[in-house]
């Protein structure tokens, strides 16, 4: 019997935010962006500052990979989360 393999659970990585947005109100935010959020990793050693989050997903693996996301602080200030997927198998490439 054959499964199609539509969903699959992949950790992302998200740089570039200021410290004041990684909060896990918006990893949720980032998570439903990308497909579907599942998790917040708070175990990330920090030493001080914190330089990325880091939230599990499920994707839907007939879309294309998201790399960044447009964010609008205030009315004038803008800054980009730059999505980086930490360990993506060989299917990404070929699909």
């Amino acid at each position: 019997m054959l499964v199609p393999l539509l969903l699959t659970d992949i950790w992302v990585q998200l740089h570039d935010l200021p410290p004041g947005l990684m909060l896990v109100a918006m990893a949720h935010k980032f998570g439903n962006f990308l497909c579907s959020f599942l998790e917040y990793d708070r175990t990330i050693p920090t030493l001080g500052v914190q330089r990325f989050m880091r939230i599990n997903v499920r994707l839907d693996v007939k879309l294309p990979l998201k790399r960044k996301k447009k964010i609008m602080v205030g009315n004038d200030r803008v800054f980009y989360a730059r999505f980086q997927y930490e360990k993506l198998s060989l299917f990404y490439f070929v699909w």
